[in-house]
């Protein structure tokens, strides 16, 4: 058996040749005509598998016949891939066979990722190696004759897409570390470059093949920005990646006012600091419950032993707290109210010129 290959366009039609179906052949007398029937085909008989009659005649007029099966395929066509270096799209060109005229096929593309298209020679923007695997292209004439193909797009041959940076946080204290990361997985195909600054002209940090990396502390304060770059292992270079942004907020110091108190009971307590700006919060804890989130908190109008202690205040500033810092509280109890002693009364009263003592019940600690 043998095969014939005619075009899907509907426009075709092919002859079947005895040479199609013939290896060789020899007569005594000479060989003077050979024929095969039926011998026409079209594209409506692609995938058929055909019976002809193969008739080969010598200049003597004797003939001989022999019998075979010819199968009918589709000129396939042949679809091809372009990237370039450095861009983000992918490139698909479906090659049908020739055909007479314009827009003679009709086209539907499939593909990894969900990919399908109608267009001859779709582009993909934005390829990345999700789209590596195998795409399909089948082609349709005017008389609805198909044909397929397929190619393999391997990894190696997609564009280096464009990295998207994220970063740990969006404000941190000086002290602090910060990773800089790109969501994907670890590959000994890529090197991540990593970059201060905005590009083309930021300063270089590092380069990985895991997709992130650890800013260590301290860092000056301020605004910090950063990107990547992506390279493959066959020196092809992404684009730069977003830039991210990081405040770096200097950490502010507590200080309070007075550091220390002495108070008697049912005196007044009053704490408070210095310090103040913007983005500057408060954070005041101390005994009794005591609470409060204001620079100056609430005085407390009557202290009690119970309010004696130490008040600790952390100060932050947008977000970035402080070490604490401490007011130390005394409260001394108050002494007990003495009783009086008068010798003198209405009915004893001092003449002038005595000597009158006055006394009091005795309080321990008095003075």
């Amino acid at each position: 058996p043998s095969f014939v290959e005619i075009s899907p366009s509907g426009f075709v039609t092919d002859t079947i040749q005895p040479a199609d179906v013939l290896l060789s052949a020899s007569d005594n007398c000479g060989i003077a005509s050979m024929s095969v029937s039926p011998n026409l085909v079209d594209c409506s008989l692609i995938g058929d598998t055909l019976h002809v009659t193969l008739t080969v005649t010598d200049s003597s007029g004797n003939a001989t016949q022999c019998q075979t099966f010819i199968s009918v395929e589709a000129v396939p066509p042949m679809p091809s891939a372009i990237t370039n270096c450095g861009s983000d799209s992918l490139m698909l060109f479906a090659n049908p066979p020739s055909a007479p005229g314009n827009n003679v096929y009709q086209y539907a593309w499939s593909g990894p990722n969900g990919f399908v298209s109608f267009e001859q020679n779709p582009i993909i923007l934005d390829a990345n190696e999700q789209y590596a695997g195998f795409y399909t292209v089948t082609i349709t004439g005017i008389t609805g004759c198909t044909a397929s193909g397929t190619l393999q797009v391997t990894p190696s041959q997609l564009p280096v897409s464009t990295p998207q940076l994220q970063i740990s946080a969006d404000t941190i204290c000086d002290s602090e570390d910060f990773i800089l990361s790109v969501n994907a997985a670890p590959s000994s195909s890529i090197t991540y470059h990593w970059y201060s600054g905005t590009p083309p002209s930021g300063t270089l940090l590092a380069s990985t093949q895991q997709p992130q990396l650890v800013i260590e502390g301290p860092h000056p304060g301020g605004t910090m920005k950063f990107y990547v770059v992506k390279e493959r292992n066959d020196g092809c270079v992404s684009d730069p990646s977003n830039t991210a942004t990081i405040y770096i907020v200097a950490q502010p110091v507590a200080v309070t006012t007075p550091t220390s108190i002495t108070v008697c009971e049912e005196e007044p307590i009053a704490l408070g600091t210095s310090v103040s700006g913007v983005g500057v919060t408060y954070q005041w804890t101390g005994p009794n419950g005591f609470s409060s989130t204001q620079q100056y908190p609430s005085v407390i109008q009557s202290a009690t032993l119970a309010d004696a202690g130490v008040y600790q205040l952390i100060v932050y500033r947008f977000g970035c707290a402080s070490e604490p810092a401490f007011t130390t509280v005394n409260v001394l109890d108050k002494p007990e109210t003495p009783v009086p002693s008068n010798p003198t009364s209405a009915a004893a009263p001092a003449c002038v010129g005595d000597t009158i003592l006055l006394t009091a019940t005795p309080v321990a600690g008095a003075v």
